[in-house]
C-alpha cells in the first residue's frame, strides 16, 4: 500500500480492528509514568491501549493516549514503537531501566507534524515515513508501515510473529532515557495481530 489519505488510513484500521476478534489491544494502566521520567505527566504521553496489526503487505500501528495530542504541551511528544523481528534480543533491549524484557531491532518513531522515520537498527538504515501514513484523531494515533520498511533480518522471523512495545517521548530535553514516559505493555513485547 503506498501512502494514503489520512481518513482512509483511520477507516481501514478502525475495519481491520473491529473486524477480528483476535485484535484486542494491549491496555495500559492510566498515570503509570515510569520512575526514571523527568518530564510533565502529559495524559498525551500516557498509553491508554495500543495494537499492531499486520495486513499480509504493512503494519498498521494503533494506539490511544489517556489526553488529545498535542494539546498538553508546547513540546511535542513523540511516539516510539520497538519491535523485534527476531533478532532484538541481540540487538537492543532497555535493561539499564530494569527492563530487559522489552526488546527491539527497530524502531518506529513518529512526531506528529514533524520528522518521522522507520530506524532499522539491524540492517543499520533511517527512512523517513511521509506524514500520509500518520493519522492523529483526538487521543488516538494511527500509522501505516510497510513491509518494506520492515523486513525480516535474516534468522529472524516471519512478519505475523513481530512483537512490539510503545514508548511515547517527551522531547523537552536531548535524546536519552529519562524522556521515556510510559512501556506499554509496562515490561514486556506484545504480539502483532494478523488479520488479512
Amino acid at each position: 500500500m503506498p501512502a494514503v489519505n489520512k481518513l482512509t488510513l483511520f477507516a481501514l484500521a478502525c475495519i481491520l480492528f473491529a473486524g477480528s476478534a483476535s485484535a484486542q489491544p494491549i491496555h495500559d494502566p492510566v498515570g503509570d509514568f515510569i520512575p526514571s521520567y523527568v518530564g510533565p505527566p502529559n495524559p498525551d504521553l500516557d498509553v491508554v491501549n495500543g495494537v499492531v496489526i499486520f495486513t499480509g503487505n504493512g503494519f498498521l500501528f494503533q494506539a490511544t493516549m489517556d489526553g488529545d495530542i498535542g494539546d498538553y504541551s508546547e513540546t511535542l511528544g513523540r511516539y516510539v514503537w520497538g519491535v523485534d523481528r527476531g533478532r532484538g534480543a541481540e540487538t537492543a533491549n532497555f535493561a539499564q531501566l530494569g527492563l530487559p524484557n522489552i526488546i527491539f531491532d527497530c524502531v518506529v518513531a513518529v512526531r506528529p507534524g514533524d520528522n518521522s522515520v522507520v530506524n532499522d537498527i539491524f540492517f543499520d538504515r533511517v527512512t523517513p515515513l511521509p506524514a500520509e501514513n500518520i493519522v492523529v484523531l483526538d487521543r488516538t494515533i494511527t500509522v501505516w508501515v510497510p513491509l518494506s520498511l520492515l523486513p525480516s533480518p535474516p534468522s529472524g522471523v516471519p512478519p505475523g510473529e513481530y512483537t512490539w512495545n510503545l514508548w511515547p517521548r517527551w522531547d523537552g530535553i536531548p535524546m536519552s532515557d529519562e524522556q521515556i514516559s510510559d512501556f506499554a505493555p509496562d515490561d514486556h513485547n506484545a504480539s502483532v495481530v494478523v488479520v488479512r
